[in-house]
Protein backbone atom coordinates (compact mmCIF):
# COMPACT_ATOMS: atom_id res chain seq x y z
CA UNK A 1 0.00 0.00 0.00
CA UNK A 2 1.33 3.42 -0.95
CA UNK A 3 1.96 5.87 1.88
CA UNK A 4 1.25 9.59 1.78
CA UNK A 5 4.03 11.69 3.25
CA UNK A 6 3.49 15.19 4.62
CA UNK A 7 6.09 17.95 4.67
CA UNK A 8 6.70 18.65 8.39
CA UNK A 9 10.08 20.42 8.60
CA UNK A 10 12.93 22.09 6.78
CA UNK A 11 16.59 22.44 7.72
CA UNK A 12 18.25 25.21 5.75
CA UNK A 13 21.90 26.25 5.57
CA UNK A 14 22.75 29.83 4.64
CA UNK A 15 26.20 31.13 3.78
CA UNK A 16 26.93 34.75 2.92
CA UNK A 17 29.77 33.59 0.65
CA UNK A 18 27.23 32.24 -1.85
CA UNK A 19 24.76 35.12 -1.54
CA UNK A 20 21.30 34.48 -2.93
CA UNK A 21 22.59 31.56 -5.00
CA UNK A 22 22.88 29.46 -1.86
CA UNK A 23 23.98 26.08 -3.18
CA UNK A 24 25.66 24.52 -0.17
CA UNK A 25 28.51 22.07 -1.02
CA UNK A 26 27.61 19.06 1.15
CA UNK A 27 26.55 15.45 1.10
CA UNK A 28 24.16 14.09 3.73
CA UNK A 29 24.53 10.67 5.28
CA UNK A 30 22.55 8.65 7.82
CA UNK A 31 24.00 5.62 9.59
CA UNK A 32 22.37 2.22 9.22
CA UNK A 33 21.02 2.29 12.77
CA UNK A 34 19.42 5.71 12.39
CA UNK A 35 18.07 4.75 8.94
CA UNK A 36 16.22 1.81 10.51
CA UNK A 37 14.81 4.11 13.13
CA UNK A 38 13.58 6.57 10.49
CA UNK A 39 11.83 3.73 8.72
CA UNK A 40 10.16 2.60 11.94
CA UNK A 41 8.99 6.16 12.61
CA UNK A 42 7.78 6.67 9.02
CA UNK A 43 10.13 9.64 8.57
CA UNK A 44 11.83 10.55 5.31
CA UNK A 45 14.68 13.04 4.83
CA UNK A 46 15.26 14.53 1.39
CA UNK A 47 18.51 16.46 0.76
CA UNK A 48 18.25 19.74 -1.18
CA UNK A 49 20.86 22.17 -2.54
CA UNK A 50 20.68 24.19 0.69
CA UNK A 51 19.77 21.67 3.42
CA UNK A 52 17.12 19.00 3.71
CA UNK A 53 13.36 18.55 3.94
CA UNK A 54 11.64 16.29 6.47
CA UNK A 55 8.51 14.29 5.66
CA UNK A 56 6.28 12.06 7.77
CA UNK A 57 3.42 9.73 6.96
CA UNK A 58 2.25 9.54 10.57
CA UNK A 59 3.33 12.24 13.01
CA UNK A 60 1.70 10.38 15.90
CA UNK A 61 4.66 8.00 15.80
CA UNK A 62 7.11 10.74 16.82
CA UNK A 63 4.94 12.53 19.38
CA UNK A 64 6.45 10.72 22.37
CA UNK A 65 9.63 9.35 20.80
CA UNK A 66 12.67 9.94 23.03
CA UNK A 67 16.30 10.07 21.98
CA UNK A 68 17.65 11.63 18.80
CA UNK A 69 18.33 10.93 15.14
CA UNK A 70 21.79 11.87 13.87
CA UNK A 71 22.29 13.42 10.43
CA UNK A 72 25.86 13.46 9.13
CA UNK A 73 26.97 16.15 6.69
CA UNK A 74 30.18 15.99 4.66
CA UNK A 75 31.51 19.17 3.04
CA UNK A 76 32.42 18.61 -0.62
CA UNK A 77 34.42 21.82 -1.08
CA UNK A 78 38.10 21.74 0.02
CA UNK A 79 38.02 25.55 0.29
CA UNK A 80 35.10 25.57 2.73
CA UNK A 81 37.20 26.54 5.76
CA UNK A 82 39.00 29.17 3.70
CA UNK A 83 35.85 31.19 3.09
CA UNK A 84 34.09 30.24 6.35
CA UNK A 85 35.06 32.12 9.49
CA UNK A 86 35.53 29.16 11.84
CA UNK A 87 38.66 28.41 13.86
CA UNK A 88 38.75 24.71 13.08
CA UNK A 89 41.65 22.64 14.41
CA UNK A 90 42.63 19.16 13.27
CA UNK A 91 44.43 17.79 16.34
CA UNK A 92 42.13 16.52 17.65
CA UNK A 93 39.66 16.60 14.74
CA UNK A 94 36.55 18.73 15.26
CA UNK A 95 33.07 18.81 13.79
CA UNK A 96 30.21 21.31 13.81
CA UNK A 97 27.32 20.25 16.01
CA UNK A 98 23.72 21.44 16.36
CA UNK A 99 20.46 20.01 17.68
CA UNK A 100 16.80 20.96 18.01
CA UNK A 101 16.50 20.30 21.75
CA UNK A 102 19.08 22.60 23.40
CA UNK A 103 18.07 25.83 25.11
CA UNK A 104 17.73 28.72 22.64
CA UNK A 105 20.77 30.44 24.18
CA UNK A 106 22.96 27.37 23.59
CA UNK A 107 25.70 27.57 20.94
CA UNK A 108 24.41 24.19 19.74
CA UNK A 109 20.77 25.21 19.30
CA UNK A 110 19.19 24.53 15.92
CA UNK A 111 16.60 27.27 15.52
CA UNK A 112 15.43 29.86 13.01
CA UNK A 113 17.53 31.78 12.55
CA UNK A 114 20.56 30.07 14.07
CA UNK A 115 24.15 31.27 13.77
CA UNK A 116 27.10 28.91 13.70
CA UNK A 117 30.32 30.06 15.36
CA UNK A 118 33.63 28.54 16.39
CA UNK A 119 31.94 27.70 19.71
CA UNK A 120 29.78 25.21 17.75
CA UNK A 121 32.87 23.12 16.99
CA UNK A 122 33.38 20.11 19.26
CA UNK A 123 36.35 17.74 19.50
CA UNK A 124 35.87 14.23 18.16
CA UNK A 125 36.99 11.54 20.61
CA UNK A 126 37.51 7.79 20.32
CA UNK A 127 37.51 5.30 23.20
CA UNK A 128 40.95 6.54 24.33
CA UNK A 129 39.43 9.95 25.28
CA UNK A 130 42.92 11.37 24.82
CA UNK A 131 41.82 15.00 24.49
CA UNK A 132 39.51 14.79 27.53
CA UNK A 133 42.19 13.17 29.73
CA UNK A 134 44.65 15.87 28.65
CA UNK A 135 42.22 18.67 29.53
CA UNK A 136 40.61 17.34 32.73
CA UNK A 137 43.02 14.77 34.16
CA UNK A 138 42.33 11.15 35.04
CA UNK A 139 39.02 11.50 36.90
CA UNK A 140 35.83 13.00 35.46
CA UNK A 141 32.19 12.24 34.75
CA UNK A 142 30.55 11.83 31.35
CA UNK A 143 27.13 13.48 31.10
CA UNK A 144 24.44 13.80 28.48
CA UNK A 145 23.32 17.26 27.35
CA UNK A 146 20.81 17.54 30.19
CA UNK A 147 23.60 17.11 32.74
CA UNK A 148 22.62 13.58 33.73
CA UNK A 149 25.67 11.54 34.74
CA UNK A 150 26.06 8.47 32.52
CA UNK A 151 29.33 7.08 33.86
CA UNK A 152 32.44 7.97 35.85
CA UNK A 153 35.90 7.67 34.34
CA UNK A 154 38.90 6.94 36.55
CA UNK A 155 42.03 6.89 34.42
CA UNK A 156 41.02 4.13 31.99
CA UNK A 157 39.80 4.52 28.41
CA UNK A 158 36.36 3.32 27.43
CA UNK A 159 35.71 -0.18 26.15
CA UNK A 160 33.83 -1.05 22.97
CA UNK A 161 30.08 -0.54 23.30
CA UNK A 162 30.34 1.29 26.62
CA UNK A 163 29.05 4.54 25.12
CA UNK A 164 26.91 5.06 22.00
CA UNK A 165 28.21 7.49 19.38
CA UNK A 166 27.01 11.02 20.04
CA UNK A 167 27.50 14.34 21.82
CA UNK A 168 28.58 14.34 25.50
CA UNK A 169 29.94 16.55 28.23
CA UNK A 170 32.97 15.62 30.33
CA UNK A 171 32.65 17.27 33.74
CA UNK A 172 35.06 17.76 36.61
CA UNK A 173 33.86 20.10 39.33
CA UNK A 174 32.73 23.32 37.65
CA UNK A 175 34.66 22.59 34.47
CA UNK A 176 32.98 20.95 31.47
CA UNK A 177 34.28 19.94 28.06
CA UNK A 178 32.03 19.07 25.11
CA UNK A 179 33.05 16.26 22.81
CA UNK A 180 31.56 14.03 20.13
CA UNK A 181 32.21 10.34 20.67
CA UNK A 182 32.97 8.04 17.71
CA UNK A 183 33.60 4.55 19.01
CA UNK A 184 34.56 3.29 15.58
CA UNK A 185 37.45 5.73 15.21
CA UNK A 186 38.01 9.03 13.44
CA UNK A 187 38.28 7.74 9.87
CA UNK A 188 35.90 9.59 7.55
CA UNK A 189 34.25 11.64 10.28
CA UNK A 190 31.52 14.09 9.15
CA UNK A 191 32.14 17.83 9.04
CA UNK A 192 28.83 18.49 10.76
CA UNK A 193 26.31 16.50 12.78
CA UNK A 194 22.73 17.58 13.42
CA UNK A 195 20.81 15.75 16.14
CA UNK A 196 17.04 15.81 15.86
CA UNK A 197 14.74 14.84 18.71
CA UNK A 198 11.59 13.33 17.10
CA UNK A 199 9.55 14.43 20.11
CA UNK A 200 10.84 18.02 19.84
CA UNK A 201 10.32 17.93 16.08
CA UNK A 202 6.66 17.06 16.67
CA UNK A 203 6.33 19.95 19.16
CA UNK A 204 8.06 22.45 16.85
CA UNK A 205 5.90 21.43 13.89
CA UNK A 206 2.81 21.88 16.08
CA UNK A 207 0.56 20.16 13.58
CA UNK A 208 2.10 22.12 10.72
CA UNK A 209 5.66 22.90 9.68
CA UNK A 210 8.90 23.36 11.65
CA UNK A 211 11.65 25.51 10.21
CA UNK A 212 15.29 25.37 11.28
CA UNK A 213 18.23 27.24 9.78
CA UNK A 214 21.94 27.59 10.31
CA UNK A 215 23.84 30.62 9.03
CA UNK A 216 27.55 30.11 8.49
CA UNK A 217 29.84 33.13 8.91
CA UNK A 218 31.85 34.29 5.91
CA UNK A 219 35.54 34.99 6.34
CA UNK A 220 36.73 38.57 5.92
CA UNK A 221 40.26 39.30 4.75
CA UNK A 222 42.38 42.38 4.21
CA UNK A 223 42.90 42.75 0.47
CA UNK A 224 46.21 43.72 -1.10
CA UNK A 225 46.27 44.72 -4.74
CA UNK A 226 49.94 44.28 -5.70
CA UNK A 227 51.16 46.21 -8.77
CA UNK A 228 53.51 43.60 -10.24
CA UNK A 229 53.67 45.03 -13.78
CA UNK A 230 56.26 47.83 -14.44
CA UNK A 231 53.69 49.57 -16.66
CA UNK A 232 52.08 51.16 -13.61
CA UNK A 233 55.19 53.29 -12.95
CA UNK A 234 54.13 55.63 -15.75
CA UNK A 235 51.15 56.85 -13.70
CA UNK A 236 51.62 59.65 -11.20
CA UNK A 237 48.81 59.25 -8.64
CA UNK A 238 47.21 55.82 -8.66
CA UNK A 239 44.43 54.79 -6.32
CA UNK A 240 41.61 52.27 -5.96
CA UNK A 241 38.09 53.61 -6.14
CA UNK A 242 35.04 51.83 -4.75
CA UNK A 243 32.45 52.46 -7.46
CA UNK A 244 29.54 51.82 -5.10
CA UNK A 245 30.52 54.29 -2.39
CA UNK A 246 32.73 56.54 -4.58
CA UNK A 247 35.32 56.39 -1.78
CA UNK A 248 38.98 55.44 -1.78
CA UNK A 249 39.16 52.77 0.93
CA UNK A 250 42.67 51.53 0.20
CA UNK A 251 46.02 52.77 1.53
CA UNK A 252 49.13 52.84 -0.60
CA UNK A 253 52.22 51.05 0.76
CA UNK A 254 55.26 49.04 -0.25
CA UNK A 255 55.05 45.27 -0.16
CA UNK A 256 58.08 42.97 -0.17
CA UNK A 257 57.82 39.36 -1.30
CA UNK A 258 59.81 36.58 0.36
CA UNK A 259 62.18 36.61 -2.64
CA UNK A 260 63.09 40.20 -1.76
CA UNK A 261 61.27 42.00 -4.58
CA UNK A 262 59.38 45.11 -3.48
CA UNK A 263 56.22 46.34 -5.19
CA UNK A 264 53.69 49.10 -4.67
CA UNK A 265 50.44 47.77 -3.30
CA UNK A 266 47.08 49.07 -2.13
CA UNK A 267 45.80 47.60 1.15
CA UNK A 268 42.12 47.74 2.10
CA UNK A 269 41.50 49.85 5.20
CA UNK A 270 39.11 47.23 6.59
CA UNK A 271 38.58 43.49 6.06
CA UNK A 272 36.26 42.63 3.14
CA UNK A 273 34.02 39.54 3.01
CA UNK A 274 35.03 36.86 0.53
CA UNK A 275 32.36 36.03 -2.02
CA UNK A 276 31.66 33.51 -4.76
CA UNK A 277 29.82 36.25 -6.65
CA UNK A 278 30.79 39.66 -7.95
CA UNK A 279 30.21 41.44 -4.64
CA UNK A 280 32.47 44.50 -5.07
CA UNK A 281 33.19 46.97 -7.84
CA UNK A 282 36.68 48.43 -7.60
CA UNK A 283 38.56 50.43 -10.23
CA UNK A 284 42.25 51.26 -10.49
CA UNK A 285 42.31 54.96 -11.33
CA UNK A 286 44.84 57.74 -11.75
CA UNK A 287 44.53 61.41 -10.78
CA UNK A 288 41.20 60.98 -9.01
CA UNK A 289 39.63 64.29 -8.00
CA UNK A 290 36.30 63.63 -6.29
CA UNK A 291 35.36 67.32 -6.14
CA UNK A 292 35.55 67.45 -9.93
CA UNK A 293 34.39 63.85 -10.46
CA UNK A 294 37.51 63.52 -12.57
CA UNK A 295 39.74 60.47 -13.02
CA UNK A 296 41.64 58.37 -15.54
CA UNK A 297 40.52 54.76 -15.51
CA UNK A 298 43.49 52.36 -15.62
CA UNK A 299 41.61 49.11 -14.90
CA UNK A 300 37.84 49.40 -15.18
CA UNK A 301 37.01 46.34 -13.07
CA UNK A 302 39.57 44.88 -10.71
CA UNK A 303 39.47 41.16 -9.89
CA UNK A 304 38.22 40.31 -6.43
CA UNK A 305 39.97 38.20 -3.82
CA UNK A 306 39.87 34.42 -4.13
CA UNK A 307 39.33 31.94 -1.31
CA UNK A 308 42.15 29.88 -2.81
CA UNK A 309 44.94 32.17 -1.65
CA UNK A 310 44.97 33.30 1.99
CA UNK A 311 48.01 34.67 3.79
CA UNK A 312 48.10 34.95 7.59
CA UNK A 313 49.91 37.94 9.06
CA UNK A 314 53.24 36.74 10.46
CA UNK A 315 52.96 39.08 13.42
CA UNK A 316 49.22 38.68 14.03
CA UNK A 317 47.67 35.28 13.33
CA UNK A 318 44.16 36.75 13.64
CA UNK A 319 44.73 38.93 10.56
CA UNK A 320 44.44 37.22 7.18
CA UNK A 321 45.34 38.80 3.84
CA UNK A 322 44.23 38.16 0.28
CA UNK A 323 46.83 38.98 -2.36
CA UNK A 324 45.70 40.00 -5.84
CA UNK A 325 48.48 40.55 -8.36
CA UNK A 326 47.71 42.94 -11.21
Amino acid sequence: MNQSFFHIAQIRFDHEYFGENNSFPFQMGISEGHSRRLKNLNLYFKPTVSGCEVFSSNTDLIQDEEGSIELDFYINDPLFYNYTDLDKTYHPPHLLYANNFSFESSVYALKDPGMVSSASLVAVQTASLEHVFSALGDHFEIQDQSGQVLLSVAGSPLVAGQLPDGFYLAAKGEETLAFYYRGGGTFHIPDMVISLSPKQLWQDANGGFAQYSLSLPVRKTTWRYILSDPIYSRYGDLGILDMKSKNVNFSKEDFTLSAGNTFTCFRSDRPIPLSANKAVDFQLVDQYKPELNSKTIVIKSLPQASAQMLYPDVGDSSSIYSHIFI
